[in-house]
């Protein structure tokens, strides 16, 4: 019997500690993503924006149902990485609309004759 118990709590003990681990993992594994994205948005593949958007999509439903599993640390910390993704997705859309207003230029020189690099 006395074995038993310290086999269910050595379980137990292995469960959280793991658990742990993934949530801190997960964390760093988007906040390296986001800092690729910052360092340069324009390299950022829709790829790699489908892949994070997945990131973000899983994180929100695990803090749904496990908050309670989350550290202090770990809830600021997936708190931050939600706002820093609402700002590169405001970032990519600016610039977005950037390289179509560039694009329409350009294709409205090719049409009047001009020289597309001329302006830049």
């Amino acid at each position: 019997m006395k074995r038993l118990c310290v086999l269910l709590l050595t379980i137990s003990i292995l469960t959280v500690v793991s658990s742990c681990n993934s949530v801190s993992s997960r964390l760093d594994r988007i906040e390296k993503k986001m800092n690729k994205a910052d360092q340069n948005l324009d390299a950022f593949t829709k790829e790699d924006w489908a892949d994070l958007e997945k990131e973000m999509n899983e994180l929100g439903k695990d803090m749904e149902k496990n908050e309670s599993n989350y550290t202090t640390e770990e809830r600021e910390k997936a708190n931050l990485l939600v706002g820093r993704y609402g700002n590169l997705m405001v970032k990519k859309g600016g610039n977005d609309v950037i390289n179509e207003i560039k694009d329409g230029v350009n294709q409205l020189k090719g049409l009047f004759g001009a020289d597309a690099d001329s302006t830049e």
